[in-house]
């Protein structure tokens, strides 16, 4: 097949991949496939930044807060947070606007808090814009989302590009090496045989074949390689026994390309 497209193709090495537009990496990935992932990115990315905006006491515990003094208003016994004895503590400080702000939180016996008294100072974290929210410094709000949160949704998207984009460019890399350094000659078509997928694979443009091609090695020798191939049009024109234009590496051959495969 494709005599004609591929006589123009050196027979020794180096040769240039201009001459095999499909030997592009960028020719690996769908246009629409980069887009659908580039969707899902900011998906992914936008979601603890939206955790964050949308939560005040996100904002004051990761965003830009001041420190005031406060004062212990009264303490009671609490242990709805703590595995054993807690303490619920109310405080009140006032910002340079002159308000009164009060707030509540419940210390562990772990707290440097949890033996604080009636009148007792300590320092009180709250939003210049909004006051109300506020809380002890150096105390663990319940209400704040883990910071693990804001490294999981990225490694998500990063499992999920990883396993879309890098088994094609592998295999076009494969195939670049094979075709600049290595031995063209023709093949006979044997089998097709489609390759699992373990995440994506019922999307069109992530399916790929093997195609198990009979040639003939250095010296004469009959060998069989496998080439990978994802062209649908290509794959129904391969009937077993056609002749294809195939690459390979004398080290390698095994791995061979299917030259046919990267014409467009």
């Amino acid at each position: 097949m494709f005599e004609e497209q591929l006589k123009a193709v050196p027979a020794e090495p180096p040769r240039p991949y201009k001459l095999l537009p499909g030997l592009r990496y960028g020719a690996g990935t769908p246009r629409a496939l980069l887009i659908f992932l580039l969707i899902f990115m900011c998906v992914f990315a936008s979601v603890p930044i939206m955790t964050i905006l949308g939560s005040p006491e996100s904002r004051l515990a990761h965003g830009h807060g001041i420190t005031a003094e406060g004062h212990v208003v009264s303490v009671s016994d609490s242990s709805s947070s703590c595995k054993n004895d807690g303490r619920r503590l109310t405080f009140a400080f006032t910002p340079p606007q002159g308000t009164e702000y009060r707030g509540t939180t419940v210390v562990c016996a772990t707290s440097p808090y949890f033996a604080a008294k009636t009148g007792d100072v300590l320092p009180v974290r709250y939003l210049p814009a909004d006051p109300s929210v506020n809380a002890i410094v150096a105390g663990k709000d319940p209400n704040a989302p883990p910071i693990f949160l804001f490294f999981f949704f990225p490694l998500i998207f990063g499992v999920l590009f990883g396993s879309v984009i890098l088994p094609p460019l592998r295999e076009v890399h494969r195939a670049r090496q094979a075709y600049r350094k290595g031995r063209l000659t023709l093949g006979t078509v044997v089998y097709i045989k489609k390759r699992s997928a373990a995440m994506w694979s019922n999307m069109p443009s992530m399916v790929s074949h093997d195609v198990f091609v009979a040639y003939q090695h250095l010296g004469g020798a009959t060998r069989e390689g496998r080439a990978w191939c994802n062209n649908d049009w290509l794959l129904h024109q391969l009937a077993p026994g056609t002749t294809v234009h195939i690459a390979y590496l004398p080290d390698r051959s095994e791995q061979i390309v299917l030259l046919d495969g990267f014409l467009r």
